[in-house]
């Protein structure tokens, strides 16, 4: 590695990258005016959160298990189940109430309304898991006090 700013390109004169010839020793760098800098604790926060998110995001996508099958978490089937539990004791409401997997390759069949609060208390306390987990993170995050502290906080959900 020179210690000068290079001017001409080392492969060829086309300009073109050989990818067997480099490394990509970081990621993340902020460029002001074409020129690298280093992120601020800031936005070092800030990245790590978006981070954090995501993951959660990840987590939660993923769903949740119950009766051996996996059931989705996404809005519509938060908004779904919660309606779903509101009216669980309504005479209008018959059961069993049948309930795709994430993937709609299976059936659950919920029996009755003590069923349901099983399978409803079980998707709101996955979906709960995630995300006071990602809050926890983040919390820690926010309470760092350099960028070794931020670095320390590290996302093994």
């Amino acid at each position: 590695m020179g210690t000068t700013e290079p001017t001409l390109c080392p492969t060829n004169p086309a300009h073109t990258i050989d990818t067997s010839s480099i490394a990509i020793v970081a990621t993340g760098i902020s460029v002001s005016n074409g020129c690298a800098k280093e992120l601020s604790l800031a936005d070092l926060k800030h990245m790590r959160i978006s981070e954090i998110d995501q993951r959660t995001e990840e987590l939660i996508a993923a769903g949740f298990t119950y009766a051996s099958k996996q059931f989705s978490l996404s809005l519509p089937a938060q908004l779904k189940m919660t309606g779903t539990h509101q009216i669980k004791d309504d005479v209008a409401l018959t059961y069993p109430i049948n309930w795709n997997s994430i993937d709609d390759t299976d059936v659950y069949a919920i029996a009755n309304a003590a069923d349901l609060d099983v399978f409803f208390l079980t998707g709101v306390g996955t979906l709960r898991a995630h995300l006071d987990s990602g809050t926890a993170l983040k919390n820690s995050v926010r309470a760092a006090a350099n960028v070794a502290a931020v670095d320390a906080v590290v996302d093994t959900r």
